[in-house]
C-alpha cells in the first residue's frame, strides 16, 4: 500500500451456506496478502448464509481465526425471525443486525468494497 496508514475496507456477503467456505477462504487470503493491519473486514450473512455463522458450523475454526484477526460478523435478525432461529445458536462474536441487506448498503455507503463469492 502506498499510504502508511491506509486501510482497505471490505464487506463479504454470504447468503448461501454452500458458498461460505469460498468466501471465508477469499477473506483469509486477502488478510494474508494485504496484511490484516491494512484491512478492515466484515462478513454479512442473511438468508441461507446465516447457517455458516452458527456455533455448530463446519466453518467454526475458520470463523474463530478470522474473528481473532479482527473480522466483524453480522447476522440478519429478519432471517433469524423468519426461520425461527435463536441468537444463542450463533457465534458469540456475531453481531445481530436488524437487516442484512441494510447492513450491506450501510457499509457500502461508508466506502466498503462489496465482495460476493
Amino acid at each position: 500500500m502506498n499510504e502508511q496508514h491506509a486501510k482497505y475496507r471490505v464487506v463479504f456477503h454470504i447468503n448461501d451456506e454452500a458458498r461460505a467456505g469460498m468466501a471465508l477462504r477469499n477473506l483469509a487470503n486477502l488478510l494474508d496478502d494485504a496484511g490484516e493491519e491494512h484491512v478492515e473486514a466484515a462478513v454479512v450473512a442473511h438468508a441461507g448464509g446465516v447457517i455458516a455463522l452458527k456455533r455448530d458450523s463446519p466453518h467454526l475454526a475458520d470463523l474463530e481465526r478470522l474473528a481473532d484477526r479482527g473480522v466483524r460478523f453480522a447476522v440478519c435478525e429478519n432471517t433469524l425471525q423468519s426461520r425461527g432461529l435463536s441468537r444463542v445458536a450463533f457465534l458469540e462474536q456475531a453481531e445481530i443486525v436488524s437487516s442484512g441487506v441494510t447492513e450491506l448498503v450501510r457499509l457500502q455507503h461508508e466506502g466498503f468494497a462489496y465482495i460476493k463469492p
